[in-house]
């Protein structure tokens, strides 16, 4: 049983390290892209054990041209079969868990949570941590993984109260819709109004963390207007519905299970068919400052 635990172990740390300091196994052949979609078929996952399977999105997103992901941020995606037990595996950077279906129980140095779905739970630094598959059905999360530390990190309006110099929060944290207030963006009366709920960012709590995540919920017939954001990307990953996202003049239709990654400066909006609920990472984090709106503009990157 140890031995399988090392291997398991040596395999996740493995996958980690070749994200952190290569693109991927292979060439990288794409093109370098403002807009790349993943569906379920443009990725490929590897067995992890005989009841997990892991796939490395930031390996699939650098290979189709994602130019702006860089050394030291890693997005995996796991899904777990009833019954599974991932190992004690050692985390030595932060890393946060986000739960897309099912159940988990994670126990993180003697402390234990339990995750559902949409619950996002960070993990500090130099921590190990065992996930289980509490569920009767399939448990499915993304791992996200920085190396580095946030440095000097600018307050959000109305968080003056903590400084620059911070020192990190040194314990397993878990937030999620039930548990943080909703901000509101848009106008409701011209159908571009939608909810967000900021689950980690670290101008927030003192999180080690140099993106922010939260999740977002769009009314059918409602858009996100057209908007760019400097020097950042963000990643959408769609929980729920189906809709479009406009990048540029190009209209891509996006659905429930798709990973859409937005460029640094690539001007899109996004509208719904249906109800949607995306999961919205962006790196580094978000700053109001960063984000312009310019309606009717059709250039696909603002330079």
């Amino acid at each position: 049983m140890m031995t399988k635990y090392i291997f398991r172990a040596g395999f996740l740390v493995c996958i980690i390290f070749f994200s952190f300091i290569v693109p991927g196994c292979g060439d990288i052949t794409g093109q370098l892209n403002e807009v790349i979609i993943l569906t379920e078929h443009d990725t490929t996952s590897q067995q992890y054990d005989d009841l997990t399977s892991v796939t490395n999105i930031t390996e699939s997103l650098l290979y189709n041209g994602a130019e702006e992901i860089t050394t030291g941020f890693n997005l995996l995606q796991f899904d777990a079969e009833p019954g599974a037990i991932f190992s004690p595996d050692p985390i030595q950077n932060p890393e946060i868990l986000f739960i897309t279906e099912g159940t988990a129980l994670i126990d993180a140095d003697d402390k234990k949570v339990t995750a559902g779905e949409h619950d996002a739970v960070y993990l500090p630094e130099n921590t190990t941590r065992v996930i289980k598959n509490i569920d009767n059905k399939t448990l499915s999360f993304f791992s996200i993984i920085q190396s580095g530390t946030i440095g000097n990190i600018p307050p959000l309006q109305n968080q003056n109260n903590l400084t620059k110099e911070i020192d990190s929060v040194q314990t397993i944290t878990m937030n999620s819709e039930k548990t943080v207030n909703p901000l509101y963006f848009g106008d409701k009366n011209s159908n571009t109004s939608y909810e967000f709920y900021r689950l980690f960012h670290p101008s927030e709590k003192p999180y080690n963390m140099s993106f922010d995540l939260g999740t977002a919920s769009l009314s059918h017939g409602y858009t996100i207007p057209d908007h760019y954001i400097d020097d950042s990307f963000q990643l959408f990953h769609f929980l729920s519905g189906f809709g479009s996202i406009t990048v540029g003049c190009t209209k891509h239709d996006v659905k429930n299970g798709d990973i859409v990654y937005v460029a640094p400066g690539a001007l899109m909006n996004i509208t719904a068919d249906s109800p949607v609920h995306m999961m919205v990472l962006t790196y580094p984090f978000y700053l109001p400052e960063n984000e312009h709106q310019m309606s009717g503009a059709c250039d696909t990157r603002i330079t």
